[in-house]
């Protein structure tokens, strides 16, 4: 009972595929439009891991794989079938490690990392050069103190710890 596996395999024919794209209207602003945009086949696979080598350390890791593609597209929609599916990347994974103590008769103090990693992908429907997202990887740390009743915690975290930047969204 040290560790815990998961996995899933999956193979899906998504019908009615909505895309949002923006676009230019007649009076010269630029509108977002939601388009049924046809069928698509989405496969791929993850795997997660759970150890506990000893008490109060835990390690997870996980991966996943994402393989996603149009197979018709409707008339008219922004999109065609070389578009790469927006915000998909074909990979992520992730690992993170936490050690929780025990603190006499005070409570747990507990200290966490994790790591995550995206590979690239496209942000928008049209897949605009400008707004490929290159793969990056984000790190965050945590140190939690909570009480020996656990109807308290005191916690101090940092997010994106390595300052990575990275593309959320944007209009091509």
């Amino acid at each position: 009972r040290r560790l815990v596996a998961n996995a899933a395999v999956f193979h899906n024919n998504y019908t009615d595929v909505q895309l949002t794209s923006n676009r230019a209207t007649s009076d010269g602003n630029v509108g977002v439009f939601t388009e049924n945009g046809g069928k698509a086949r989405i496969e791929g696979f993850e795997l997660e891991l759970h150890a506990r080598p000893v008490e109060g350390l835990d390690f997870t890791a996980g991966i996943g794989y994402i393989d996603a593609e149009f197979t018709h597209i409707n008339p008219g929609v922004t999109a065609t079938l070389d578009t790469v599916f927006p915000k998909t990347p074909k990979w992520n994974a992730s690992f993170s490690a936490q050690y929780a103590m025990a603190l006499a008769d005070f409570g747990t103090l507990t200290l966490r990392g994790d790591y995550a990693y995206t590979s690239r992908y496209y942000n928008d429907v049209t897949n605009t050069p400008g707004l490929i997202q290159g793969s990056f990887g984000l790190f965050n740390a945590r140190v939690a103190l909570a009480g020996e009743s656990q109807s308290w915690e005191v916690a101090l975290f940092g997010k994106n710890l390595t300052d990575e930047h990275y593309i959320t969204g944007g209009v091509g």
